[in-house]
């Protein structure tokens, strides 16, 4: 045997190994065109849209807090929380391999007293716009906030907490 054969052997052996490699070798050849996905969201009822990046495939409405099957390739996951908040997170799923997708969690925000409107902004933009009283949930995270008193302005910073109620208080 010369040294070509010998190169080109350990050549194709290395290729068939690595090709093989992340694959169970006891799923069914069927199965392998296939990973899972598992989708965690702080709400029960927020919408998962599993957007391809292929054009020949459609997208996907998915439920959160289950297994689901779908074919190998690159995804965009979407989970639309409020009407205005929206997480985006891409993943890759490869054969017969469960990839899970955990959301950030959410506090809420409340302002009482006697205001006009309260707006909230993080890094320099506005992120929303609350009455006084009404309870928003938000990401986790710090906010900045003006509140309207009349023709006066009051400016607070606030840290929204995951799974509590943040309350700021107005006192004339």
């Amino acid at each position: 045997m010369n040294k070509y054969s010998i190169y080109i052997l350990i050549m194709m052996t290395t290729f068939l190994v690595g090709r093989s490699w992340a694959l169970d070798p006891l799923a069914p050849r069927a199965e392998r065109r296939y990973g899972m996905i598992y989708v965690k969201t702080p709400n029960t009822d927020d919408e998962i849209l599993l957007v391809s990046q292929r054009p020949d495939t459609k997208d996907q409405k998915i439920k959160g807090l289950e297994d689901v099957q779908v074919p190998v390739g690159d995804y965009v996951v979407q989970v639309k929380i409020q009407p205005e908040y929206n997480y985006e997170q891409p993943v890759t799923i490869r054969p017969t391999e469960r990839h899970e997708i955990i959301v950030p969690g959410f506090g809420n925000l409340r302002v009482n007293g006697k205001c006009d409107k309260v707006f909230v902004s993080q890094d320099g933009k506005e992120f929303a716009k609350i009455k006084c009283g009404q309870v928003r949930t938000l990401p986790r995270g710090p906010y900045d906030l003006k509140i309207q008193i009349g023709k006066y302005n009051l400016d607070q910073n606030v840290v929204v907490v995951t799974n509590t109620l943040r309350e700021i208080d107005i006192v004339k």
